[in-house]
């Protein structure tokens, strides 16, 4: 029998090693995305080849452990280390939030990361997004670049959080409080990170409000009162999801 395809904008199968000797934690996780995906769960995401060298570093992997590597910061181009953000949640171990340095190999999605966390105790491990070709930078007609957060509170008093984004080509100009550009949407975009494929911001005049929706992996997050502040270069918005789930994020067109 075949295999589905992993979703749009999704590695096939990406896999994490984390080691923490002081608190005896050698886990090595691996996900494929062959399976019904969730925002927050069973979930494989890897930037470096999904958005190129354009897109802030993220790389989660969830399965019964969930691992998270990122930073606010694109990722340098060839051989390079940047400066980034662990967050481990194990089934039988403490909860872990480390500073690494993140080491991405040449041309490919992977590579090792090293650091401690607050306690001072050494963290280290690697990963590896797969044999899919990395692309530097998204295709060179794109003029539009969207970038979102998505955050929700866990059952332990904690946040779960994802990034996506996708840098495509629009004919449509930057959405503003003018009246004949308040509306924007992209389907299908051509450079997706993390699954998000889909998005439309429109100005609803009798209630003088923003609305978003957000398509990832197939669910559709709505924000039916997005707060919007224009800049010359686009948007930065925020708001809270129909479902309790808080989103900010830019758009650059």
């Amino acid at each position: 029998m075949l295999q589905p395809a992993s979703p749009a904008g999704l590695v096939d199968e990406l896999s994490v090693s984390l080691t923490v000797e002081e608190l005896n934690i050698d886990e090595h996780v691996t996900v494929t995305n062959k399976e019904p995906i969730g925002l927050f769960t069973s979930v494989a995401s890897c930037s470096l080849v999904e958005g190129g060298g354009w897109f802030p570093l993220e790389i989660v992997v969830s399965g019964e452990s969930f691992i998270r590597l990122s930073s606010a910061s694109p990722t340098p181009k060839g051989i390079g280390a940047i400066e980034g953000q662990l967050v481990y949640r194990g089934q039988s171990s403490v909860p872990l939030d480390a500073t690494v340095t993140i080491y991405v190999g040449d041309g490919s999605g992977s590579g090792t990361f090293v650091g401690s966390d607050d306690a001072g105790r050494a963290v280290s491990g690697d990963f590896d997004c797969g044999s899919a070709a990395v692309s530097d930078t998204a295709p060179g007609e794109a003029n539009i670049e969207l970038s979102i957060r998505l955050l929700q509170a866990n059952e332990i008093g904690g946040q779960r959080v994802r990034r996506f984004g996708f840098r495509t080509t629009s004919t449509q100009g930057c959405p503003t409080n003018n009246e004949d550009s308040q509306q924007w949407q992209v389907d299908n975009a051509d450079h997706p990170v993390g699954g998000l494929v889909s998005a439309a911001l429109s100005f609803d005049s009798p209630i003088s409000q923003w609305v978003g929706e957000f398509t990832i992996v197939g669910e559709t997050v709505v924000v039916e009162a997005l707060a919007v502040s224009t800049m010359p270069s686009g948007l930065v918005f925020s708001g809270t999801s129909i479902d309790g789930i808080s989103v900010d994020g830019a758009l650059t067109c």
